[in-house]
């Protein structure tokens, strides 16, 4: 898979998506023009308060891998 500046900085580490309809975490591992491939895949129900810790409500998915398709994605970052 081809590589980006955009994606470069959360290589092996966890980024939060802000899709269309959900927030994903999980640790980024590749992408392309596509998707972007997360390992340990988690979805945010409820941020709860953005300064706490952890998010009041994220719920682990039963799988190895997910794929999110790059153009449902809003923003992101470096997950917390």
């Amino acid at each position: 898979m081809q590589k980006d500046d955009e994606l470069d900085a959360l290589h092996k580490k966890r980024g939060i998506f802000f899709c269309v309809n959900y927030f994903y975490t999980g640790i980024v591992e590749d992408w392309n023009a596509t998707v972007i491939k997360l390992s340990k895949p988690a979805k945010v129900y409820e941020t709860g308060p953005w300064d706490k810790e952890k998010f009041q409500d994220e719920q682990v998915l039963n799988m190895e891998y997910i794929y999110i398709h790059r153009q449902s994605i809003e923003s992101s970052g470096l997950a917390k």
